[in-house]
C-alpha cells in the first residue's frame, strides 16, 4: 500500500531542503525517484530550489488540470518514490491519484492546513479501498 507524507510548515523553514536531501539519499542508493512540482509555481521555472542554495531540476511540471493517473501509468515503472514540492497547488484529484500509486513525499507551505490534511488522508484511504489490486 502507498503511503503518504506531507512535510508542512511556515515559509522559508526548510521544507524543499529536507525534500531535495530526502531525493538524495535515495538517488546516492541506486533507486529512481519522480520529482514533481506543479506548473503555478512558477518559483525557479522548472527547478526547484531551496533557500540555501539547493536546486534539482523536476521530471515534471505538472499543469491544474492534468490527469496525474494517464502521466504516471507512463511514467511509474522503477520508480521507489515520488516527491512532489509546492503540493498545496495540486487538485484533490490529482493528490488522490498520486497516493494511491506510490510512496508520496509532499511540501506545502501552510501550517494551518493541519485538519485539512487529516481529512485528504482519510479520503485517499477510502479511495485506495477501490484500488486493493494496486499494489506498492
Amino acid at each position: 500500500m502507498a503511503k503518504l507524507y506531507f512535510r508542512y510548515g511556515a515559509m522559508n523553514c526548510g521544507k524543499t531542503a529536507l525534500l531535495l536531501q530526502a531525493v538524495h539519499n535515495y538517488e546516492a542508493r541506486g533507486m529512481k525517484v519522480l520529482v514533481l512540482k506543479p506548473i503555478v509555481d512558477s518559483k525557479g521555472g522548472k527547478t526547484i530550489v531551496s533557500r540555501i542554495g539547493l536546486k534539482r531540476e523536476v521530471d515534471h511540471l505538472i499543469k491544474n488540470t492534468e490527469d496525474m493517473f494517464k502521466y504516471l501509468s507512463k511514467n511509474i515503472i522503477n520508480i521507489s518514490c515520488i516527491f512532489i514540492d509546492e503540493a498545496q497547488f495540486l487538485k484533490r484529484k490529482q493528490e488522490v491519484t498520486l497516493t494511491i500509486l506510490k510512496p508520496i513525499i509532499c511540501n506545502e507551505d501552510n501550517q494551518n492546513k493541519k485538519q485539512e490534511i487529516e481529512n485528504l488522508k482519510q479520503r485517499v484511504h477510502q479511495e485506495m479501498e477501490k484500488y486493493r489490486y494496486v499494489e506498492d
